[in-house]
């Protein structure tokens, strides 16, 4: 736990020269030029809805399976142009695609040429001069969401929303850049901007660790395959530190310090896909299907893109030879590659519109995806709701 006194000793020596070395490896990937965000599908009919759902329980029955065939990287539940649902498996190699059937239930089984997804930290921002990470700068504080955090020990990522329990306030972000991937211990400083980006330990201190949810590092790369444990499948990349309202904010940045404008503060109310936040099991995630998103991240700044895929079962990799290998269910996939890229891990997707719901947690992706937890898996994990902006009341 960590007191306002505490904060107001750590914020007023945030600018104490310190020296720091980041030990932890960092990840990055170039998005494909070609990518564009496409616009929403048309509203599915009854008879589609139910086809997605038909899909998604066919999926669910049969992942395990899919997961094990050959050069399989992910694999969850689409639709087409038109609306149609089918089984999309993520595959590494085109000659893996012999392994995985045509159909399965009678529900169509189509392939992707991918690539192996990692957990986004971040690379040096400003290396070559180009300020290509200009949300990575040492904000005043309060600082925004959106913006360069991490452990001492990480290089970066994003603090990706003030969350709530009623009594304190946190910052929401991933395991792997608050926790370190399991390597910190409660108590554990946040800083901003993360150690890549400058941060300086114990001056830049934003946070305190309070709650991680363990990953289970549960797969192993054996030639181009992964194998895994699926008892030990996890949910959620996440993590949460105890701060302030004086250390951290609700909202992006409006365009201050030379960084873009962001979104500003996303809705305290979720997604109408996840049903009641409180509980789990009366979701419709077939709504989430083709919705345009948008997230404010540390290194690409504010982006949109599209839910593609849902109920994903995916395998992420934690280090650059995927020594280090996890495999995660229900998780969501966003498109287009250009959505995401190292450094981003944390920021919280919401709704492309006016209502700025939040859908998911970023964390994870490659060239052509991006990878995003349920936000109300995570957000019922630790007990908390998003302190944003509240609905407006019916007149």
């Amino acid at each position: 736990m960590i007191g306002n006194s505490l904060l107001r000793l750590l914020r007023s020596t945030r600018y104490v020269a310190l020296v720091l070395t980041a030990s932890t490896a960092s990840y990055s990937y170039a998005a494909d030029e070609a990518s564009v965000v496409p616009g929403e599908v048309v509203p599915l009919t009854a008879l589609q809805v139910q086809a997605v759902q038909q899909a998604m329980s066919v999926h669910s029955r049969h992942a395990a399976q899919i997961m094990a065939a050959p050069a399989t990287v992910a694999s969850g539940t689409s639709i087409d142009e038109n609306g149609n649902a089918f089984i999309k498996v993520y595959i590494t190699e085109d000659s893996a695609a012999v392994s995985i059937p045509d159909q399965l239930e009678g529900i169509p089984v189509r392939t992707q040429l991918s690539k192996r997804f990692y957990a986004l930290r971040g690379a040096p921002c400003n290396n070559a001069g180009d300020r290509a990470c200009m949300p990575d700068e040492r904000w005043p504080l309060p600082a925004p969401i959106g913006v360069s955090t991490g452990h001492p020990a990480v290089s970066a990522g994003t603090a990706g929303a003030r969350v709530t329990d009623g009594a304190n306030v946190f910052m929401l972000s991933n395991n792997h850049v608050l926790a370190n991937s399991n390597q910190a211990n409660v108590g554990d400083r946040t800083l901003q901007p993360g150690s890549l980006d400058g941060g300086l330990n114990p001056s830049d201190t934003v946070g305190i660790l309070n709650a991680y949810q363990k990953i289970n590092f549960n797969c192993q790369l054996v030639g181009n395959n992964f194998q895994c444990d699926t008892s030990r499948n996890n949910k959620i990349d996440a993590a949460i530190s105890m701060t302030t309202r004086m250390e951290l904010s609700k909202a992006t940045p409006t365009g201050q310090n030379g960084s873009p404008a962001g979104y500003g503060a996303p809705s305290g109310k979720l997604h109408p896909a996840f049903g009641n936040p409180t509980r789990i099991g009366d979701e419709k995630l077939v709504q989430l299907l083709g919705k345009s998103v948008q997230k404010y991240g540390r290194t690409t700044g504010l982006t949109r893109g599209r839910v593609d895929t849902v109920n994903a079962s995916v395998v992420v990799c934690y280090d650059d030879a995927c020594n280090k290998a996890a495999q995660f269910v229900d998780q969501l996939v966003i498109t287009p590659g250009s959505f995401s890229d190292g450094g981003d891990s944390g920021s919280l997707i919401v709704t492309n519109d006016n209502a700025r719901n939040a859908v998911g947690l970023l964390y994870a992706g490659n060239p052509s995806e991006t990878i995003a937890n349920r936000i109300d898996l995570v957000l019922n994990r630790f007990g908390v709701r998003i302190d944003g902006k509240q609905p407006t009341p019916p007149q």
